[in-house]
């Protein structure tokens, strides 16, 4: 009898308990386009209190962290983000991302080829890991990786072009 309630208990609890975390997923998503990061970061504890492993949550919540330079906390959310979901090119290019910013390029290296290897077609994912290639004098990796993303329509990537590979 036991087994039975907990087995009825589970089937209708769990949906709610995931309808609860998608409802605070949701404020989060509209603090964070009204660029309340702090407040959104709130609402994101909310759905992950509710779901723990609720993916976007953490990189949502990462994102809001990178915004208020709590880096830290970014990677850590960066860090379970792929955890949780090992496919996830995302995840690695945030974390990426955050590791240039605090000008540690060569760290950021495994993130960069595992996201690019994942989904080389991210926005601005070649043309990041182009730079960070051609700061460490790869410049022949540099401009493989400028070229695809001139390919993929980087608006941003000709200035890179003249710069490194045109020499």
């Amino acid at each position: 009898m036991k087994q039975v309630l907990f087995a009825v208990f589970v089937l209708f609890t769990v949906p709610a308990w995931g309808q609860v975390a998608q409802d605070f997923f949701n404020a989060g998503l509209k603090r964070h386009k009204m660029r309340d990061y702090k407040g959104a970061i709130k609402e994101y504890d909310k759905a992950i209190d509710a779901m723990p492993n609720y993916r976007d949550a953490y990189f949502n919540r990462g994102n809001c962290e990178v915004m208020i330079k709590d880096n830290d906390a970014a990677m850590a959310d960066f860090s379970k983000t792929v955890e949780l979901d090992p496919k996830y090119a995302k995840g690695y290019f945030a974390r990426a991302k955050v590791l240039i910013s605090q000008d540690k390029h060569q760290e950021a290296m495994p993130d960069l080829n595992k996201a690019v290897q994942l989904d080389y077609k991210l926005p601005d994912l070649l043309c990041t890991r182009g730079q960070v290639r051609g700061e460490a004098g790869n410049k022949t990796g540099a401009c493989a990786d400028f070229q695809k993303a001139k390919i993929l329509g980087d608006p941003n990537v000709d200035e890179f072009i003249s710069q490194i590979c045109d020499k």
